[in-house]
């Protein structure tokens, strides 16, 4: 995900500080790892340091959960390999031997080999030719059901002197961009890299890259969309920043005005959108799954097949018979690719099953129940995988348009959405003699924080800088957003939440007396205000007094990993 070598990882792991990270589940994780990085709350040296420091805190979990206190604790498996877990668990476990041995990566093999040289079963190799998975139909089959809108060539004969948009697509594992002439609305040169875990650098390397194919040409109007938008356009210098949803259907309509459903695929975010006369008045995204994902697709095939991303669509489109697999889930995904392995399976008919998954994953997970319409849209960087579009149409039983560039549309269009707000009058959007090159000439540097007291979320803002240009970053709410983008302050009528903790917690403080204390019964239950008792909470309380106990509510508990089971 963040395109670097895991012996280098590894060594930069040493030099980062631990942060919170969402790592119960791996998919959520690396949602959890890319928004950090795309909003510019942590560097690449302290996801790599807290990715480690979950490993070890599941170790310790372990420990903690089995009651014992070991003294001397063998480690096995190729994470034995990896120096930065060994010394970060010797770290944490400082009462006990670590022990690694020189067998340890390779373990469970030098163990088997023991096993068959003390008791050998069989003399001669047994294979499993038991099938466990059935077949789906052949996505060849379906390519009659797609059509691909093949892209007009890039204008050349363009006024060098003239002034164009630039669109920016900052999307989690990718980064697009597009100039367009305003005039006619064409392409004029585009560019499409890796973010990698650093939306400013991806966004950099975008333009460079633009001005190998048309020059330094001058810039009057920039637009950024994606997932790093906020930081990009904060270092762009340019207000005309909206959201994935308005630029992909923006850019479908500009192409058919008829389009009324867009499926929409990126690398880690996966969109629906439903339009009605060229505007979305439904939508949805991906909550955290990654299943419905281009991640998923590539990890995938790449991690047990060595296959890569630009291989899957050829491979998968000579699937005789595609596997149906069983498991819905990134995380677990493996297992079933390990299984159809070890039973003979084909491997086209293994990528040709995973493309039926990202497909129904999607349709499950993104789409759900909401409704297809009569022309289906098919966008993102997945879309260049023309085997995915034909999975679609097999599953869905509709048409499915492939509209030009499909991996640019989301930085088409928004350069169109601030074309139109230029045309109805945002002037303030409009910039006065920039190049290309200039865009990119400052260096955004990180030169301090500090903890917003506004409300009692206690928001950790970031500060940074641009040639002098200094700008707030960060907060769950809009106020330095707002504060960035020099918009007026929200005005809140009604804060709703308290509104809802009246509702909630209400009957519970007003037994108290003037010092806070509530008069006891000789019975009490204790329920900690966390997870499910901000919504259930009344239900709790009458129940245990109805039973005769004095219900006592904490305060809000914090959950966090601790470093250690013995704090």
């Amino acid at each position: 995900r963040l395109n670097i070598p895991l012996e280098e990882a590894i060594e930069l792991a040493k030099k980062g500080d631990k942060i919170r990270l969402a790592s119960r589940c791996s998919v959520h994780c690396k949602s959890d790892i890319t928004h950090k990085l795309n909003k510019g709350e942590a560097s690449i040296e302290d996801i790599l340091t807290s990715v480690i420091y979950s490993m070890v805190n599941k170790v310790l979990a372990l420990i903690y959960q089995s009651r014992t206190q070991p003294k001397r604790i063998l480690v096995i498996g190729g994470v034995t390999l990896n120096t930065t877990f060994v010394d970060m668990l010797r770290e944490h476990l400082s009462e006990t031997e670590v022990i690694i041995k020189e067998v340890s990566p390779v373990f469970e093999a030098f163990g088997a080999a023991q096993i068959a040289k003390e008791e050998p079963i069989y003399t001669s190799p047994r294979l499993k030719t038991s099938r466990t998975f059935t077949s789906l139909p052949p996505l060849e089959d379906f390519a009659d059901y797609v059509t691909i809108i093949e892209p007009q060539p890039y204008k050349k004969d363009f006024d060098p002197d003239g002034k164009y948009i630039l669109g920016v697509d900052v999307g989690s594992t990718t980064t697009k961009a597009v100039v367009v002439d305003p005039e006619d609305l064409s392409i004029l040169a585009s560019f499409y890299g890796r973010t990698s875990g650093n939306p400013v650098r991806a966004a950099q390397e975008c333009i460079k890259e633009i001005i190998k194919q048309i020059g330094n040409v001058k810039i009057n109007l920039i637009g950024v969309t994606g997932s790093g938008r906020q930081i990009v356009g904060a270092y762009l210098g340019t207000n005309s920043i909206f959201n994935e949803i308005s630029a992909h259907s923006e850019g479908a309509v500009f192409f058919d005005s008829e389009v009324d459903t867009i499926f929409e695929i990126g690398g880690q975010d996966s969109k629906y959108m439903y339009l009605e006369n060229g505007v979305p008045v439904d939508y949805a995204m991906n909550a955290a799954c990654s299943a419905g994902t281009g991640s998923f697709l590539e990890e995938s095939a790449k991690g047990d097949l060595g296959i890569t991303v630009y291989e899957i669509a050829d491979i998968a489109l000579k699937a005789k018979n595609p596997v149906r697999f069983k498991a819905d889930c990134a995380a677990f995904i493996n297992t079933d690719i390990r299984t159809a392995l070890q039973e003979g399976y084909k491997q086209e008919d293994i990528i040709g099953g995973l493309v039926y998954s990202i497909a129904t994953n999607y349709l499950n997970k993104v789409k759900g129940s909401k409704r297809i319409g009569k022309k289906i849209f098919f966008q993102g960087g997945v879309a260049k995988n023309r085997s995915v579009a034909n999975a679609f149409a097999q599953l869905t039983g509709r048409e499915i348009v492939i509209p030009p560039n499909p991996e640019l549309m989301g930085a088409f269009g928004i350069a169109l959405i601030g074309k139109k707000k230029i045309d109805e009058g945002a002037s303030e959007l409009i910039l006065n003699d920039t190049r290309l090159n200039d865009l990119i000439k400052g260096t955004l540097k990180h030169v301090g924080s500090f903890t917003c007291k506004a409300c009692k979320n206690y928001c950790q803002i970031e500060q940074y800088e641009v040639d002098g240009r200094r700008f707030p970053f960060g907060g769950q709410c809009s106020k330095y957003e707002n504060i960035r983008l020099h918009k007026d302050k929200s005005k809140e009528i009604e804060n709703l939440v308290d509104v809802r903790s009246e509702l909630i917690f209400g009957s519970y403080w007003k037994n108290k007396d003037k010092n806070g204390a509530i008069k006891r019964k000789k019975k009490t239950v204790g329920i900690p205000k966390a997870l499910l008792t901000h919504s259930l909470f009344p239900l709790f309380s009458e129940f245990f007094e109805q039973l005769g106990y004095e219900v006592v509510l904490s305060d809000i508990c914090l959950l966090y990993t601790s470093p250690s089971p013995r704090d």
